[in-house]
């Protein structure tokens, strides 16, 4: 054990541990091996050790022994007919982890597929799951493991059915045989069976393919219909008739259903407008899941028409925080918004989430030019109790070119905000406004003036050559458009030279005299 602790090992700890495979203690036989297992890459001399180990009558080192390979990128073909061979081990443990090691290479053998083929009549499900995870990793199939993969839809496991279907609807190509396998699983009578057939079909562009699963979309049993559903969605381009089918599955009675075709919908592009329709119809549903759905599946689309808009406004208003929050992101996607879609973003800017807050103050941020009202709403929030919708809320108001006389006073306040975040967004948009804030100092308190010297202009001074003197009750100062003059009555001069003596003090800096000459 302590050895195995040590990395990389010496060729004689690696000859001793080696040694110990034949130990008659099996405690320490199953701890030689596990140490070997924990080096990386393992000499040839070693592999073979651990080959040899799963032929030992104890099932915790053969376990061990299939650990150890399973950390190797690639196996001698000697290794890979061990684990071959460990796939009928009679402990399910075992065979398990043999399968598992299998499945990490990416290019396996005739001989190794073959056993892993017959490894899918293994009494213990676990281990016919990790046989099809381990297929799924192949590049292609033979046709012996297509074959076998379809039967595994009789399996009585729900797993195992699953996880055949999700490699067989991993493949970009299989045979005809296996199509018309697939086809024909349809038509069982176990529902199951139906459904994993559906879903694996999903993944063909084949015809035939298609209009089972738009026959499938009218399948009795409601799991047929939403895996039907879920499969036509994987196509990116559907014909007319197989849209009508999920146009008609909107109104399924069952919500799964009409939530896998709302979702289906949604990765069509662009939408007919009997499909745009229905998706509106859908934003109404009396499922949350259905309506959150359908109003991600309208703010897909490119383009909306003043309809869809409208439907996505009315859905900011929903009783449910998801809905909502999908349909405010759907409107901040489009530019330029109608009128009524600002103002609805400029309302969600009050919602009672606050991440959909923080989503529609993102979603005004999108649009080139923003209304007084939007602008007074980002202002409200950026005095948000939440930092999140605040950094947010002064990020969009940044952004904005010219900044109004509210949102750079909006600004300077968020120079005191309590977050770094938040303190340094509203910096930088304040840095680009230099002239600006200096002649906006007398006004401000002093709280506020120190402020915005630690947050914008003591670096600003540092990284510019930058005199500020007063000259006959006006302060000078320089920025890049050159020499700017604000006229300053004493208390207000006052103010400002303690607020920035104060600041460079608290930097540890000796204060700088400002009043370099007066004249009377």
């Amino acid at each position: 054990s302590a050895l195995g602790k040590q990395s990389p090992l010496s060729e004689a700890t690696v000859r001793a541990l080696i040694g110990a495979f034949q130990d008659q203690d099996k405690g320490v036989r199953s701890a030689a091996v596990s140490a070997l297992g924990k080096q990386s890459p393992l000499s040839e001399a070693t592999v073979r050790a651990l080959i040899g180990a799963f032929q030992d009558q104890d099932k915790d080192v053969r376990s061990a022994a299939a650990r150890a390979l399973e950390k190797q990128s690639t196996l001698s073909e000697a290794a890979v007919h061990a684990l071959i061979g460990a796939c009928q081990d009679q402990d399910e443990g075992i065979r398990d982890a043999a399968a598992s090691v299998l499945g990490r290479q990416s290019r396996l053998s005739e001989a190794a597929v073959q056993a892993l083929i017959g490894a899918f009549q293994d009494q213990d499900e676990g281990v016919r799951v990790a046989v099809a995870s381990v297929l799924e990793k192949q590049s292609t199939l033979s046709e012996a493991a297509e074959q076998a993969l379809i039967s595994a839809f009789q399996d009585q496991d729900e797993g195992v059915r699953n996880a055949a279907a999700s490699v067989l609807g991993e493949q970009s190509t299989l045979s005809e045989t296996a199509v018309q396998a697939l086809i024909s699983a349809y038509q069982h009578e176990n529902k199951d069976v139906r459904v994993a057939a559906a879903w694996a079909l999903g993944s063909l562009l084949s015809e035939a393919a298609v209009q089972v699963l738009i026959s499938a979309c009218q399948d009795q049993e409601q799991n047929v219909r939403s895996a039907a559903a879920c499969a036509l969605g994987k196509q990116r381009t559907l014909c007319e008739v197989a849209v009508q089918a999920l146009i008609g599955a909107c109104q399924d009675q069952d919500e799964d259903v009409r939530v896998a075709a709302a979702s289906a919908l949604g990765e069509q592009s662009p939408l007919s407008e009997a499909a745009v329709q229905a998706l509106i119809g859908a934003c109404q549903d009396q499922d949350k899941y259905v309506r959150s759905e359908a109003v991600r599946a309208l703010g897909k689309q490119s383009t909306l028409s003043g309809v869809t808009v409208q439907a996505l406004i009315g859905a900011c208003q929903d009783q449910d925080k998801y809905v909502r929050s999908e349909a405010v992101r759907a409107l901040g996607k489009q530019s330029p918004l109608s009128k009524a879609a600002v103002q609805a973003l400029i309302g969600a800017c009050q919602d009672q989430d606050m991440y959909i807050r923080s989503e529609a103050a993102r979603a005004l941020g999108e649009q080139s030019t923003l209304s007084g009202a939007a602008v007074q709403a980002l202002i409200g929030a950026c005095q948000h109790e939440n930092k999140n919708v605040r950094y947010v809320a002064v990020n969009v108001l940044g952004e904005q070119s010219p900044l109004s006389e509210a949102a750079v006073q909006a600004l300077i306040g968020a120079c005191q905000d309590q977050d770094g975040g938040v303190r340094s967004m509203a910096a930088g948009a304040l840095s680009m406004y230099v002239d600006l804030i200096y002649s906006k100092l007398p006004g401000l308190s002093s709280s506020q003036i120190e402020a915005l010297y630690t947050e914008v202009l003591f670096k600003y001074s540092c990284e510019h050559i930058a005199p500020l003197y007063v000259q006959d009750d006006q302060l000078h100062f320089y920025t890049e458009k050159g020499l700017s003059l604000v006229d300053v009555k004493e208390p207000e001069l006052e103010k400002i030279f303690q607020a920035f003596e104060a600041v460079q003090i608290t930097k540890g800096l000796k204060p700088i005299p400002f009043r370099v000459f007066e004249l009377s």
